[in-house]
């Protein structure tokens, strides 16, 4: 009983999240979703690229377990960081089986469907109700507040929770990476972390003579666009595990381009 909410430890991370939703021991079903939209491109290349029958079925069941887990997170950005990732995967013809992964998943979609339509009604009725009483709502109306006083530096690192409380914020997160990083570090440290992003995922354009390298750029660039997405409504740079997993990322693009223009 270890992740469960009767350890007084795992409650303290967790206790506050609905039963359904999965959370796996980082405690929280927004941020595994946001490290499973990392992870599930390279997991896709991997078993494109195993070369034994072994390996193969290895990788496609531990595939299979994250793309399963992200569903039971029920974390909607993730999903769309996860389809858009995909996306790409297909695109770019990444591989025998990544087409038939995306089959497989529009039929589990349409399988699935009354009964996410039914966690969709209940989930935005209760937004749609109480409209300007939703945290979220309120948190962009702060966050709004925050923006236009200190609009180029922003409040400071960290600051939000202490800056947004003088206008009544119960939540010390206002659920959107960009919108955090524009009040903490402004105009100015919101457009360069965009710029940063932007020259790591275009670097990764590359084609080489190696179809396996040419694979796992393709992925790495599929990872950070999905996880990019997944940002706009979750502040996955504030959570350890994701924070560093988002960093591993770019540290393997940038190894991979750097390998690609030795060897060109």
């Amino acid at each position: 009983r270890v992740f469960n909410l009767e350890n007084p430890l795992y409650a303290r991370f967790a206790g506050h999240i609905e039963e359904k939703r999965i959370r796996s021991t980082l405690g929280h079903p927004v941020f595994l979703g946001a490290c499973l939209v990392g992870c599930i491109p390279l997991g896709i290349h991997f078993l494109n690229t195993s070369k034994t029958v072994a390996s193969r079925i290895l990788n496609f069941f531990c595939l299979l377990a994250m793309v399963i887990a992200l569903f039971f997170t029920f974390s909607r950005g993730a999903w769309v960081g996860f389809g858009v990732s995909v996306w790409m995967l297909v695109k770019k013809r990444h591989g025998y089986f990544t087409l038939p992964l995306l089959i497989v998943l529009l039929l589990a979609l349409i399988f699935l469907s009354p009964y996410l339509f039914q966690v969709a009604q209940k989930t935005y009725s209760g937004y749609i109700r109480n409209f300007f009483e939703n945290s979220r709502v309120l948190a962009y109306d702060y966050s709004a507040h925050l923006t236009i006083q200190h609009m180029l530096l922003g409040v400071g690192s960290g600051q939000y929770p202490a800056f947004s409380h003088v206008y009544g914020a119960t939540d010390d997160t206002p659920d959107s990476m960009y919108l955090r990083l524009l009040i903490e570090y402004g105009v100015l440290g919101l457009s360069c972390m965009i710029l940063l992003g932007t020259l790591i995922i275009n670097s990764l354009r590359i084609s080489r003579v190696c179809e396996r390298e040419e694979m796992l750029a393709v992925s790495l660039r599929s990872s950070l666009v999905g996880f990019a997405v997944d940002l706009t409504v979750c502040d996955a740079l504030y959570f350890p595990a994701t924070r560093i997993l988002f960093w591993i990322l770019c540290g393997l693009s940038v190894a991979v381009v750097r390998q690609e223009k030795a060897f060109s």
